[in-house]
């Protein structure tokens, strides 16, 4: 898990203090539980079924294109897809 800041409206960090202790849970369990709810209704966008990759020696930005596909749907940290995350 990875420590991070958010800035919160100070009325919602309420709301979410008294969700968290009358349902018996930390705060970061309730944000956690709210971030995976609202990433799991956007759109999937799985990995690319397939990568090409050429080498034209006119150019040497074939193989960055490729790569920077691949970046963008694999996640550095977990090595899977990124489930929806953009």
């Amino acid at each position: 898990m990875t420590r991070t800041t958010i800035f919160v409206e100070d009325d919602l960090l309420l709301e979410v203090r008294r969700v968290a202790q009358t349902s018996g849970v930390t705060i970061t369990d309730v944000i956690n539980r709210a971030l995976k709810a609202y990433v799991g209704t956007l759109p999937q966008r799985g990995l690319p079924s397939f990568a090409a990759v050429a080498r034209d020696k006119r150019s040497r930005s074939g193989g960055r294109t490729a790569k920077h596909v691949v970046r963008q749907a694999v996640d550095p940290y977990e090595g899977s897809a990124r489930e929806g995350r953009r």
